[in-house]
Order: structure tokens, then sequence, then C-alpha cells
């Protein structure tokens, strides 16, 4: 960015201090001091909401009613989620019922009319995809509970 000769350019940088030089015979220290603050929740703590509201008027209230509808919109979806995961869930279930037990009367067919290989070929991928999808269902149930699990 060029600048105007005749126009001041004022930056809210600090200018260097030189290096404090240890008199003879004294060893030389610096030292670098960093402050952080964490903080975890929907709303800043007070002293920044107060900091907000010195910088904006009312900004506070506003942050606290923006905290309160994203309240009230996670708890509203749910109560839509949870139950039609629960459903999609049961769902799920019946259909891997249906799987296993068409699989296993095509196995007792088959054995029936001496096919058992067959039988067997029909029978056992299928049970093990079902265990499968059951066994890693259940992991990613276990792993989101996890997550959402307060620290």
């Amino acid at each position: 960015m060029a600048r105007h000769p005749n126009k001041h350019h004022h930056n809210n940088l600090v200018p260097a201090q030189p290096p404090l030089q240890p008199k003879p015979g004294q060893m030389g220290m610096q030292g670098v001091q960093i402050q952080a603050m964490l903080h975890q929740g929907p709303l800043p703590p007070p002293d920044i909401l107060l900091a907000y509201n010195a910088a904006v008027p009312g900004a506070a209230q506003r942050i606290i009613a923006m905290a309160e509808d994203q309240n009230r919109h996670r708890m509203a979806l749910e109560t839509t989620v949870i139950p039609n995961r629960e459903k999609n869930a049961a769902r799920g279930q019946h259909y891997a019922l249906v799987i296993a037990l068409a699989a296993i009367s095509a196995a007792v067919y088959c054995a029936r009319i001496n096919q058992p290989m067959i039988g067997t070929a029909v029978v056992g991928p299928t049970l093990c995809g079902l265990i499968y999808a059951f066994i890693t269902g259940k992991q990613k149930q276990e792993k989101e509970l996890e997550q959402k699990r307060p620290r």
C-alpha cells in the first residue's frame, strides 16, 4: 500500500524496545510472558460480555438471546431426530430379521433337496454381512456417544 508523504500513518503496534544490556559480570536474561484464556460454553465469560456491551450497547443481551435461540433450536431438533433414529434402528432390525429368516429358509430348502453346499453358500455370506453390519453399527453408536459425553 503506497502512502502519501503528507498523510500521517498511525498503527497500534508498540515500538520494539532495545534489549536490556547486562552489567559487566552479570548474566543477561530475557523472558516472554504469554497469557491464554480458554472458555467453553454457549456464552462468553461475564467480563467479555461487558466488553461487548461497552463496544455496542445491547450486545450482551443480543448474545444471550442468540444462545437461548440456539438452545431452543437444538432441543427442537432432538425431539424429532432421536425418535426418528430409534424408528430407523427398529426398522433396520426388522429388515435384518426378514433377511436372516429368508436366508435360513433358503438354506433349509437347499438341504432338503440335497444341495447343502448351495444352502451354505446362501446362508453363510448373508449371516456374516448381518453380523458385520450389527457390529459396525454398535461401534459407530458407541463412538458417537463418546464424542457427546462431557469431559
